[in-house]
């Protein structure tokens, strides 16, 4: 893409999403609720929760893919994908972190809170990470 194209097409919506153009509103970002909700993503989108919106072969391939320490096989896989299946994608998040950053079957991302916010899984695991 050239800068020509980007800037008329693309810059003034950043700009904007960022609030350095028009009124300058500090946009709050989706909580996980907002997420399961509300907006489902087209085929050609690239937003959504992956528990909620992929199809449970597109989920499978993409967790074994992406986390080494799940295999179909694993009982954590099982408990993940049970919870999907159940509709309870907040508990197989909150599991699929427990299980990538070691911690404690239950103790979620920290005092015993679950997934809430997908801010609050990326803070959490940069701090389990120092």
């Amino acid at each position: 893409m050239s800068d020509d194209k980007f800037n008329k097409e693309y810059r003034y919506n950043l700009r904007h999403n960022y609030g350095q153009e028009g009124k300058r509103a500090n946009y709050a970002p989706k909580s996980c609720q907002q997420i399961l909700t509300a907006n489902q993503p087209g085929t050609q989108d690239n937003h959504g929760c992956p528990f909620r919106h992929f199809s449970p072969d597109n989920l499978s391939t993409f967790l074994v893919t992406n986390y080494p320490q799940l295999d179909r096989g694993s009982l954590e896989y099982r408990e993940i994908m049970d919870s999907v299946k159940n509709h309870h994608y907040h508990v197989a998040c909150t599991r699929l972190f427990e299980v990538t950053h070691n911690v404690k079957k239950g103790e979620g991302i920290g005092n015993d809170e679950s997934v809430s916010h997908p801010n609050k899984w990326a803070d959490r695991s940069r701090e389990l990470e120092r």
